[in-house]
């Protein structure tokens, strides 16, 4: 549906590329190329993650992660490859038990958030994988900082409503 509507959406209608990928329940930006030539470039920068491209995710995890300003980097392998997820505790809801994370996503594993955040005794709220479930994935691609293949300029693309759910800005 995503393509279809990139396709769609100008006059003439253009071929549209999927760069990335989110899993099915996350929200977010996505990258789509209108050219062979541009989706092959956005490709490869997305492969080399950890020099050129920063990827920040908002989510909500279970449990207080720390207070508030607090920092922490996860250093797991995830399948055999080294993985590392820099994370900050952006809220906390009591109540609820729960804290806002920002994720700074230094390499590019499959879930590798929900996985290293799960390994450390957090998981996402709603993640029927390797949390508990039952309701909506809190999980955004909310930031997409990079220097542009082709036109050699710096973009920053930021979601503009943050997910907070439960938490004091709702």
């Amino acid at each position: 549906a995503l393509l279809r509507w990139t396709e769609t959406a100008f006059t003439p209608a253009r071929t549209g590329f999927l760069v990335h990928r989110l899993d099915r329940e996350a929200e977010g930006l996505m990258v789509v190329a209108h050219s062979p030539r541009a989706a092959r470039a956005l490709s490869l920068l997305w492969q080399q993650t950890e020099k050129m491209l920063q990827k920040i995710y908002t989510v909500t995890v279970e449990g207080t992660v720390g207070a508030i300003g607090s920092k922490q980097r996860i250093d797991a392998a995830l399948d055999g490859k080294d993985s590392l997820s820099e994370i900050e505790v952006i809220d906390i809801n009591r109540e609820k038990n729960r804290s806002l994370l920002c994720v700074n996503l230094i390499t590019g594993r499959k879930h590798q958030i929900r996985r290293h955040l799960a390994g450390i005794g957090f998981p996402v709220v709603g993640d029927y994988r390797y949390g508990k479930g039952g309701e909506p994935l809190q999980l955004r691609a909310s930031e997409l900082i990079f220097c542009c293949p082709l036109t050699q300029k710096q973009r920053h693309y930021r979601c503009k409503q943050l997910m907070l759910h439960g938490f004091k800005n709702d």
